[in-house]
């Protein structure tokens, strides 16, 4: 007699990855805790007050203050930047564990837990570059850009098309090292971000745009991996995320996630739909872009 057949195993088995889950969903919910308050006596030996705590409120001198050595030195460097103060490896960090509940917690007031997001910025964007420098590379793109000109150089069909290739060309040039196209396309984001997702969270614009930078910062740290890893950073410059697009999707949806706190479809279906609308908005420039180029050329030829 035939045995029959149970599904039993597999649900026990889902039910415990289930669990698992929501454990690792609470304890990426968890914010950092702080240090207890130091409530020892101290004798300032800046300016001889005695106070209880970790600096004195007479000079600011730390309770742990002593002489300068390599080691202060050091950290005074650093301190150019503020990566002693605020933990900056402990931000990167989060950014991978917990990037939406991290950003969270920066939004509702915990600004001295994490290393603020615009300086973030300048040190993955300066390291990125001097790595790029260093290794002799480029960014390899794969937009719209890049395939127009890959068209463009498969026909002799269009009498300008080596007037179009060359000028696209150097339009796309320009965008890897425009200042102005990069402001241009985080803005683009903030603002789909906004529209996709406002109505279910509580975030304003300027919540949303602060958000947007740490996102940057974490795709920003990604191509300084891909780059140590293969000496090439592909990307798509319809976006400002400096990733593939199978990595940059999934990534997105996983920190949307966290951060709006909707269900994953809610997410996945909203997080798609972005990323489809910068799409077809950048097409949609450049193929207008394109048209009016022919027909200036086409008009100059007949003119002349």
């Amino acid at each position: 007699m035939a045995k029959k057949l149970t599904f039993a195993p597999i649900k026990q088995r889902y039910a415990r990855i289930k669990e698992r889950c929501v454990q690792i969903d609470e304890r990426q919910r968890q914010p950092i805790s702080l240090a207890p308050l130091d409530t020892s006596e101290h004798e300032c030996p800046n300016c001889g007050h005695h106070y209880a705590g970790r600096y004195c409120p007479q000079c600011s001198l730390p309770s742990n203050w002593k002489k300068f050595d390599w080691k202060e030195l050091f950290s005074n460097m650093l301190e150019i930047f503020g990566i002693i103060k605020r933990p900056l490896f402990r931000t990167i960090g989060h950014l991978f564990w917990r990037p939406g509940y991290m950003i969270r917690d920066y939004l509702a007031g915990y600004h001295l837990r994490y290393f603020p997001p615009f300086k973030l910025l300048a040190i993955v964007t300066l390291t990125l570059s001097l790595l790029t420098w260093a290794f002799g590379t480029t960014m390899e793109s794969h937009g719209i850009l890049h395939m127009i000109n890959y068209a463009l150089d498969k026909t002799d069909t269009i009498e300008v098309s080596q007037e179009i290739k060359q000028f696209l060309l150097n339009i796309e040039e320009k965008q890897k090292a425009s200042i102005v196209w990069i402001i241009i396309q985080n803005i683009l984001v903030v603002i789909l971000t906004w529209l996709f997702f406002h109505r279910k969270s509580k975030f304003n614009f300027i919540e949303i745009f602060y958000a947007q930078i740490y996102i940057i910062c974490q795709f920003s740290i990604i191509a300084i991996v891909l780059l140590l890893s293969f000496l090439k950073i592909e990307h798509d410059e319809i976006t400002p995320f400096l990733a593939p697009e199978w990595i940059a999707i999934p990534i997105l949806i996983y920190d949307y996630k966290q951060l709006f706190q909707l269900s994953w479809w809610g997410t996945i279906w909203r997080t798609i739909a972005l990323y489809l609308v910068m799409v077809i908005s950048y097409v949609f420039l450049m193929i207008v872009f394109v048209v009016l180029l022919v027909l200036n050329n086409a008009f100059l030829q007949n003119f002349i």
